[in-house]
């Protein structure tokens, strides 16, 4: 239980770093690598969920009155949550850095729309046949 424990904490501080690379590449507009982040952080989300339940099935199993183990699975529970906080927060960033790119992406679409009609409307025009 103890190494599964180590093993999900650290997987937890590379979904935060995770998160981190993914807000740094929006903030960049390299939408790709940002994609290519998202989806190795929904892999290690994954990972994570097995884990989460492989300890505590593990703690259930085990002498959950043993005072020791039920200090670490406390600790554990609060470190876990700590992070999560964090994840979340991280996630709204990204939500945020993604509704600014949408909005963005929309003015552009509408710019080169418009451009289009005026450009077809003048060359129409221009040539008679």
């Amino acid at each position: 239980m103890y190494r599964s424990i180590m093993i999900h904490l650290s997987f937890l501080d590379k979904l935060l770093d995770l998160s981190d690379k993914i807000i740094f590449a929006l903030k960049q507009d390299k939408i790709e690598e940002a994609l290519f982040l998202v989806n190795n952080r929904e892999r290690l989300i994954g990972i994570i969920k097995i884990l989460e339940k492989k300890i505590i099935r593990s703690f259930k199993d085990n002498n959950s009155k043993d005072v020791i183990i039920s200090e670490v699975f406390q600790a554990w529970k609060l470190d876990t949550e700590t992070s999560a906080k964090k994840v979340f927060h991280l996630d709204q960033l990204s939500f945020e850095y993604l509704s600014e790119i949408k909005k963005t992406t929309k003015e552009k679409i509408s710019e080169i729309f418009v451009l289009n009609k005026f450009h077809s409307a003048y060359l129409t025009n221009s040539f008679k046949f």
